[in-house]
């Protein structure tokens, strides 16, 4: 809220003095019933951080006894910046799982969106999550399978080597669709190369995971994933 303030009051060729701008960026948070800002160095440091990390140049201009502040160009707006790629996977994924986990409020947010950003995000209204769980995952847990998460992301066959009981290792090739948490533990689902039927596997059995470049993708389309993957796992762990 403070940079988004702060930013606008930038574009300005008058420039603003530190204490124009946290009466500025004060009003903005008690209208939203946030504590405001008590120290002019708060307001300093939001400026040298925009400055650091958009390289973009800061006119300091004394007039008396005051210093004014605004940016050499004044077209430029930290919120003009484009979202390199990860970025914009990273705002699709969260937006998608929330609108898997809060059907309203999500619904809401992708209503409120510009066209510009939807195309930019590639969002699909009837586009389903990736992480279908019960419990927020912790970080640890989401580094055990970031490659597999990484693989649906970017939409790879994956070559998984796992093992089930005492057998030894098995392979098989995966089009990987979703990670679901069930019982406390995560499961990979999606369906055998071989013959498109459904795969679920539990994560900690995995012993290796190659990703299959040469084999062509095919997504999620044939079946709801809410209802075929919830019989599916009563079958699979009961």
């Amino acid at each position: 809220m403070r940079e988004l303030i702060i930013d606008k009051c930038l574009q300005e060729r008058r420039g603003y003095t530190i204490t124009q701008l946290m009466d500025c960026v004060n009003k903005a948070l008690r209208m939203d019933g946030l504590r405001p800002v008590t120290s002019g160095n708060t307001i300093r440091n939001d400026i040298e951080n925009i400055a650091s990390r958009y390289k973009q140049p800061i006119n300091r201009v004394k007039r008396g006894h005051a210093i004014y502040f605004s940016y050499r160009d004044p077209t430029f707006s930290k919120f003009k910046c484009q979202l390199n790629n990860s970025e914009l996977r990273l705002f699709h994924n969260i937006l998608m799982n929330l609108k898997f986990i809060d059907v309203y409020q999500g619904s809401v947010i992708y209503n409120e969106m510009s066209e510009s950003l939807k195309e930019q995000l590639q969002l699909r209204y009837y586009q389903q999550p990736i992480l279908l769980y019960e419990n927020i995952p912790t970080e640890k847990e989401l580094q055990t399978f970031r490659i597999l998460y990484d693989c649906i992301c970017s939409q790879t066959v994956v070559r998984l080597t796992y093992q089930l009981g005492s057998d030894g290792p098995e392979r098989q090739t995966v089009h990987p669709h979703f990670m679901r948490q069930e019982r406390q533990k995560w499961h990979l689902l999606g369906q055998k190369a071989e013959d498109n039927n459904p795969f679920c596997l539990p994560v900690r059995y995995i012993m290796e995971v190659e990703e299959d470049d040469k084999t062509e993708y095919i997504p999620n389309t044939a079946f709801e994933v809410e209802k075929y993957y919830n019989s599916l796992y009563k079958r699979q762990l009961t």
